[in-house]
């Protein structure tokens, strides 16, 4: 079994020389199991090992399994990180099951381990029977191929070294190398959905429809890990191509582009947007995909819908946008005293005022005075726009209601309070800012101007 760990190491690169391997050791016969054999391949393979053990504090027999870890780890001269969480008490604070508490705790601690090393990786203890109730799980949930892959052998720093054993080799191998390991009752308990699927499913199938059901499910998961990889091949092939716009937290996608694709494909194009947002939830599922494909396929634009984790999904004219949610700019409005300059904070912008006399500009430049948006006196703004705005167009006669202007230009609903507006107190008499101006005049009195500079201003597109 020792040669069989190694080369399902060696075939999936599992682990490179030079590498610091956490081992997440709970004291029960997996985990007590892939220590054993880890540290027999340690030099063979050129690692080091530490191991790292999680008291949950939910058991009277978790102070045995803490001591009984500490025997092992003291006798084989390995490394022991010990931390004890009121695991509890936590999950009654994030009103959260005790089960799922106990596993993100437990991620995040190994986890933070790892991370202390510039080659660290956790291993656990997961075998080809979890593998096995994990596809089962998945399917009775309805999941995609994502899920019907099962459990992985690697993922980011997290490796599964004994993914190819059998729970009853793992027994086997205890008893012949007198590993001692305790026993965790909480896995008899059949409320929890996948020891019911471990004591009473899959033990029916097994007697009643098919024999090798725990092979079945694992060979199932191989060919789907497969295909789905090949999908996401040709999901990335497309995702150059519909994609405007890429950051940790902003995602732009081109909508006509997007639905040209087959739908496997838009699902899969919009499942890497969410999975490469920074801090973006990890566990989406093809109802959260569902909602986005529904949004872009209804009439209008400017609507969105709130996803896991804070994240917001929009449709704005012509591109579905996927971020961190949409950061609003609070309403501003700051005075203007001419000649002066006013500092915007909301926008890090600073505005200067000069006062021109228009007949000593003789630059071929210069427009008619009469072409230049007139100043009729009284208090002059800086601020952002208020529903019911209008502006008069240069060329046009009458005024036009700014929240129109911003439609015909597709200035994003989210965007639009990031505007800066030069205004009287009737109406907007300049947009700045927009696509990237650097001043602009506005006619003064019978013979002056008034020219607006501004550092650049790229928020607009």
């Amino acid at each position: 079994m020792k040669n069989r760990v190694k080369e399902f190491i060696l075939d999936h690169k599992l682990i490179e020389p030079g590498d610091h391997i956490i081992v997440g050791l709970s004291g029960g016969p997996d985990s007590m199991v892939l220590l054993h054999i880890l540290y027999s391949l340690t030099q063979e393979l050129d690692f080091s090992i530490i191991a790292a053990h999680l008291n949950h504090n939910l058991r009277a027999e978790a102070k045995a399994e803490e001591d009984l870890v500490k025997e092992c780890c003291q006798r084989l001269g390995i490394k022991l990180v010990v931390e004890s969480q009121d695991i509890a008490a936590i999950a009654r604070m994030k009103k959260k099951s005790l089960e799922l508490t106990g596993r993100e705790a437990r991620y995040t601690f190994l986890a933070n381990l790892a991370a202390n090393y510039r080659q660290g990786k956790v291993a656990t203890a997961h075998h080809l029977n979890d593998n096995a109730e994990s596809v089962l799980l998945h399917f009775l949930r309805g999941s995609g191929l994502k899920g019907l892959r099962g459990i992985l052998a690697k993922r980011d720093r997290l490796i599964r070294p004994m993914l190819g054993i059998a729970k009853s080799e793992i027994l086997a191998y205890a008893k012949l190398n007198e590993i001692h390991f305790s026993q965790d009752l909480s896995n008899m308990d059949t409320n929890y959905t996948r020891n019911r699927i471990r004591r009473e499913l899959l033990p029916l199938i097994e007697e009643h429809y098919n024999p090798r059901i725990t092979a079945s499910l694992n060979r199932l998961a191989q060919i789907v890990a497969e295909e789905d990889q090949f999908l996401d091949r040709i999901a990335e092939h497309f995702w150059s191509q519909v994609v405007t716009e890429n950051t940790a937290d902003y995602i732009s996608i081109d909508t006509q582009k997007l639905l040209s694709t087959d739908i496997v494909v838009q699902r899969r194009i919009i499942m890497q947007a969410l999975l490469k947002l920074q801090n973006s939830h990890k566990d989406w599922e093809k109802h959260d995909i569902d909602r986005i494909i529904d949004l872009l396929t209804k009439d209008g634009s400017g609507k969105s819908i709130p996803l896991k984790g804070g994240i917001k999904a929009a449709k704005v004219y012509g591109e579905l946008i996927i971020n961190s949610g949409f950061e609003k700019t609070s309403g501003f409005c700051y005075q203007v005293t001419v000649p002066g300059e006013v500092y915007c904070e909301e926008l890090k912008l600073r505005f200067d005022f000069k006062v021109l006399i228009f007949d000593s500009l003789f630059t071929d430049n210069v427009k008619n005075r009469d072409e230049y948006p007139d100043y009729n006196g009284g208090r002059l703004y800086i601020r952002s726009w208020l529903p019911g705005d209008v502006i008069r167009i240069p060329g046009l006669h009458g005024r036009k209601k700014l929240k129109k202007w911003f439609n015909e230009k597709q200035i994003p609903v989210h965007e639009r309070s990031r505007i800066p507006l030069l205004a009287n107190e009737h109406e907007v008499l300049v947009i700045l800012g927009f696509q990237g101006q650097g001043n602009c005049r506005i006619a003064w009195g019978e013979q002056e101007l008034i020219q607006v500079s501004w550092d650049s201003y790229t928020s607009i597109k």
